[in-house]
């Protein structure tokens, strides 16, 4: 008994990493815990946690939260486990940059917790020919996404062109339609349903009578008005009828607009107008690419009226609405509302859209002074500023790139950001926020921050704007800002700046972040700003309350670049 209590002492404590997306049923979640305990039992570890990506792709990492999981807690140095054991290459990655799925794993070395293969050939030791078969694993499972992706595309666009639906939901008035492989019909298919088997395929049939009939209605309406009734007249008459949309909700000019615009209800398939392949942005493809099939389902609408359709839209397009009847529409708003904001006329409260006044005139600050209507004063006096503090942020960003070559580099959090942020000897993250400098009537001052939500888990360099705006203050290094709204004013004595290091000038920032960084545990003081709720009569009337926030410190991990 006391040589086993013995042995199971001696039993290196490890994590294991299961994936699984929906192609192969031989990486299940059984398959790949049947031989990681193998391995396990075998090579002396003993599982004690483990953290799952189910129905997940391989080719990034974006939506892949349990990976995300387990690099953070791995950098952070909280985990229990010395090991972390993936079934193979593949599970851990299928990434097209085979650096990508390298960097991850040094990560996880570099913080003392190796990785191990379970079901490879090789023992991932750091030998020159386990490094050599790795890379060349990691480089055919990237191989593998581009192939298959090849081989979907090319099996998708053959059924697309026999007059078959590769996917996607039917819309308003239209079912999907299970088919066998010789033609004949199976059974109308649920939302979410899949085809029953396998070799069959699905086309398009009519769906409901009411629904039909709505669609009919819409075109004939549409065409009646010769371009004096649009998709905004016709989602408010059916609206008013109680007729709801898809889904049970109510109509949008955007819904309408998408029936008088889609060819299916005309018959027509047309596939391939966009792409997005192996998990890139959606793009619009050329013409040449797209699959066009005349005759691929049962018309709702003649083609003949589809075609009258389309020719009313480009003629709607072509002619331009009278300045009057625009000027009209602003002010029916004002005189209803007594203020003239981008979200009022957003919300379609009178008859022309913001998207049809930015056409026209460009912004609501143009609009106001072509027209000689009067606004408040400093209505457009924070987007002055915020355009203010863009341009002085991303100057600050390339002054600090210029300065420090080699030493930090530029990263987005994703792929979708916008805004550059720095990263220090390749690992640490590093945020720049800009405060703009307010005066109110009241004659009260202070600094207004404009918070990324997104960006956290890292250092933060905070930069104040003098009253001009027009330059920097103050420079203060925080180990961390953890803010819990998208704002935060605070004045020259706020508890926040003593939390903060200040710096002379910019050619400190690395030695700064660097000792702020350092330690043995990498543990560093964290700012977190807390919101409590304070009465304000002012307001009173419209919200009840206002935001006053607080500043306490934590101990929080500063986090490397996962």
């Amino acid at each position: 008994m006391l040589r086993r209590i013995t042995e199971k002492a001696q039993l290196v404590p490890a994590a294991q990493y299961l994936r699984m997306s929906t192609d192969q049923q031989q990486y299940s979640f059984a398959n790949q815990r049947v031989a990681i305990e193998e391995f396990a039992a075998q090579n002396g570890y003993v599982v004690v946690c483990s953290y799952e990506d189910a129905g997940k792709s391989g080719l990034t990492i974006r939506h892949r939260l349990g990976l995300q999981k387990l690099l953070h807690d791995v950098v952070a140095g909280t985990v229990a486990f010395k090991a972390i054991l993936v079934y193979d290459v593949s599970r851990w990655g299928r990434f097209l940059d085979s650096d990508e799925a390298a960097h991850y794993e040094f990560l996880c070395r570099n913080s003392g917790v190796p990785i191990h293969y379970c079901a490879e050939q090789f023992t991932n030791d750091g030998s020159v020919p386990s490094t050599i078969l790795k890379t060349l694993r990691r480089s055919m499972a990237g191989e593998y996404v581009r192939e298959l992706s090849i081989k979907i595309f090319a099996s998708q666009k053959r059924i697309a062109t026999l007059g078959f639906r590769p996917g996607g939901p039917p819309g308003y008035g239209l079912r999907r339609m299970a088919v066998s492989s010789d033609g004949k019909a199976r059974r109308k298919l649920s939302p979410g349903q899949d085809k029953p088997y396998a070799t069959d395929h699905v086309t398009l049939v009519p769906g409901p009578k009411k629904e039909v009939a709505i669609l009919r209605r819409i075109y004939e309406t549409f065409l009646g008005g010769r371009g004096n009734v649009g998709p905004y007249d016709i989602a408010r008459q059916l609206n008013r009828d109680c007729i709801p949309a898809s889904h049970g909700g109510p109509w949008t000019p955007f819904a309408v607009r998408q029936v008088l615009t889609n060819p299916k209800y005309a018959g027509v398939l047309v596939w391939a107008k966009t792409t997005q392949r192996l998990r890139t942005k959606n793009k619009r493809q050329p013409r040449s690419v797209w699959v066009i099939n005349e005759h691929a389902y049962q018309p709702i609408i003649r083609k003949l009226d589809f075609a009258r359709a389309q020719a009313v839209f480009k003629k709607r397009s072509e002619k331009l609405i009278p300045e009057h009847a625009l000027i009209q529409n602003l002010q029916k708003i004002l005189s209803r509302h007594g203020e003239l904001r981008q979200s009022l006329i957003s919300r379609k409260t009178g008859r022309f859209g913001l998207s049809t006044y930015q056409r026209r005139f460009g912004s609501m600050q143009r609009i106001y002074d072509l027209f000689g209507l009067q606004y408040p004063a400093g209505l457009f006096e924070g987007r002055s500023h915020s355009q203010i503090a863009i341009h002085m942020r991303n100057s600050l960003v390339l002054r600090i790139l210029e300065h420090f070559p080699g030493e930090i580099t530029p990263f987005r959090v994703s792929n979708y950001a916008r805004r550059l942020n720095l990263l220090l000897d390749g690992r640490f993250r590093v945020f720049v926020w800009v405060a703009n400098y307010y005066q109110t009537q009241a004659g009260t001052t202070g600094w207004k921050l404009e918070l990324a939500p997104n960006e956290k888990d890292g250092l933060t360099l905070l930069c104040i704007m003098r009253p001009d705006n027009q330059d920097f203050k103050a420079l203060y290094l925080f180990p961390g800002l953890a803010m819990q709204y998208t704002q935060y004013r605070f004045g020259q004595d706020d508890v926040l700046l003593e939390k903060g290091l200040r710096l002379l000038d910019i050619s400190q920032l690395c030695c700064a972040a660097r000792d702020m960084i350092g330690g043995d545990s990498l543990l560093r003081s964290k700012v977190e700003v807390s919101a409590t709720h304070e009465p304000n009569p002012a307001k009173k009337r419209r919200r009840g309350t206002r935001r006053m926030l607080s500043v306490r410190v934590t101990a929080t991990p500063t986090t490397p670049l996962a």
